[in-house]
């Protein structure tokens, strides 16, 4: 260029410029479908898109990424600030030169210059000339590489697990607040973006978050004559659901979610202090751990036949302590029983030598008793909640179409164990054992036993109690 003169040099810009224009003018335009252009148009600052196999999610994350670094949203018209930095997080390393980088490529002018390995073995970032860039990270990659980052925008493109978007997270509070994040996947995986995020956005609990569930029919125009019929002949039913429809992948394991609504199954501690009466029967459920906290519940039987799930207790106490702990929880009930699950039963249990866990409840003014194995019978428990939770097709005396089993409001254990409890499944086929798999669910393991005990005073063979002199009934 410095032997050329000033008319030379003017014309080879231009010609510069006019093979840049052809090449722009050869490039397709981006014209986001149906299920698309709401997660584009979205102002929320935390958007989640679960989707289907082949409905668009790389494209629409590529144009997002880009938009952020050139700092314009012409789906809004929408200005960011600029340089920004742009975080993509992906599964693996080859998806930038396989997937990313062509995508990019196919609808913006991403010149080889701006791409960096920085000492790797790949591409992990581009510079733009305005001092935005997009940095690519990897699931593999140690914990602390994603702490401490501050960020502009963050897209994992396919769900993560946990601990990187909680990371990465934190960096987006350093700046303030303004950090802005796009989760877009096929939900195969990472069944914590269920309970955590889209559970909890339908029940209107994360006001600054926005979820799409697109399927694969918004992006036909897009997908070669065919696919969809070739791809879905190769899948179950189940996983149908999730690669064709976009639904969570665990969904289909859940148990007794579709039983489950919390406008039908929770009422206000207003209203159940309108409908209690203190005479009415309860029953005291216990489930206790040798490592983390006691669980407890408390069942009550009002009129009608109407079970209430009252309320719940967790600590971490040695017994004894417990013991003091439920007394003055359960104070101003009618407990006809209280049962404990039969591990306490066991010796050295109970924090005091070799007592047991319900040894030193008893000793304490807690007249327990151990689980028998009718109580813990899978197949009973299974019908017994089912029906209690199951709404009624016809209005019952003086319930409308209230179901058996209703949760005071404020009892959020048990309500997160109904809605993610699943059922247990053998280890070599795809196929679920008729047992709820409550391992990990105590809450919903102290309603199996509270179901399961004599909550009506009926049963031969059960002593009564009067504790401290009062009108209190204590089953043992």
């Amino acid at each position: 260029m410095a032997e050329l003169t000033k008319q030379e040099k003017i014309e080879k810009i231009e010609a510069l410029k006019e093979k840049r224009r052809r090449l722009l003018k050869k490039r397709p335009q981006y014209t986001p479908n149906e299920g698309q252009r709401p997660v584009h148009s979205s102002k929320m600052r935390n958007r989640f898109v679960f989707s289907a196999n082949g409905a668009g999610k790389t494209t629409m994350a590529v144009q997002e990424a880009v938009w952020a670094a050139k700092g314009f949203n012409p789906i809004t018209e929408e200005y960011y600030k600029v340089p920004a930095s742009v975080i993509v997080v992906l599964d693996r390393p080859d998806k930038v030169k396989d997937v990313w980088l062509p995508e990019m490529k196919k609808w913006h002018n991403i010149e080889d210059k701006w791409l960096f390995k920085n000492g790797l073995t790949y591409i992990n970032e581009i510079k733009f000339p305005n001092g935005s860039s997009i940095r690519f990270m990897f699931h593999q990659m140690d914990q602390m590489a994603f702490e401490s980052i501050e960020v502009d925008f963050v897209i994992f493109d396919e769900p993560c697990p946990r601990r990187i978007y909680i990371a990465l997270r934190r960096g987006g509070r350093k700046k303030s607040g303004l950090g802005r994040y796009l989760l877009i996947g096929t939900p195969i995986a990472a069944p914590w973006l269920r309970t955590e995020v889209y559970d909890r956005w339908i029940q209107g609990k994360l006001p600054d978050t926005e979820c799409f569930r697109t399927d694969i029919s918004v992006n036909l125009q897009n997908l070669a004559e065919g696919y969809l019929e070739s791809f879905g002949s190769t899948l179950t039913e189940n996983e149908k659901k999730v690669r064709l429809a976009g639904e969570f992948f665990d969904s289909a394991g859940l148990a007794l979610a579709h039983l489950f609504k919390r406008s039908t199954h929770t009422i206000s501690k207003l209203q159940f202090e309108r409908q209690w009466n203190p005479a009415h029967p309860v029953v005291l459920a216990i489930d206790p751990h040798p490592s983390k906290k006691h669980v407890a519940v408390l069942l009550g039987l009002g009129e009608n036949g109407q079970l209430y799930y009252i309320k719940e207790l967790a600590e971490k106490l040695i017994a004894k302590d417990f013991a003091e702990k439920l007394r003055a929880w359960y104070n101003g009930y009618r407990v006809i029983d209280i049962v404990v699950d039969s591990l306490g039963s066991a010796d050295y249990t109970g924090g005091d030598g070799f007592k047991s866990f319900i040894q030193v409840l008893r000793e304490n003014g807690v007249r327990a008793r151990a689980t028998t194995f009718k109580d813990k019978n899978d197949e009973d428990f299974i019908e017994r909640i089912r029906g209690s939770l199951k709404s009624p097709e016809k209005p019952q005396p003086f319930t409308l179409y209230r179901p058996k089993l209703v949760i005071v409001e404020g009892n959020e254990g048990i309500i997160k164990d109904i809605e993610n409890v699943g059922w247990m499944t053998y280890k070599d086929i795809e196929a679920n054992k008729p047992k709820l798999d409550i391992r990990q669910h105590d809450y919903l393991a102290c309603l199996k036993y509270a179901l399961a005990a004599n909550i009506n005073g009926a049963v031969s063979g059960h002593r009564k109690h009067r504790v401290n002199g009062r009108k209190k009934l204590y089953g043992f």
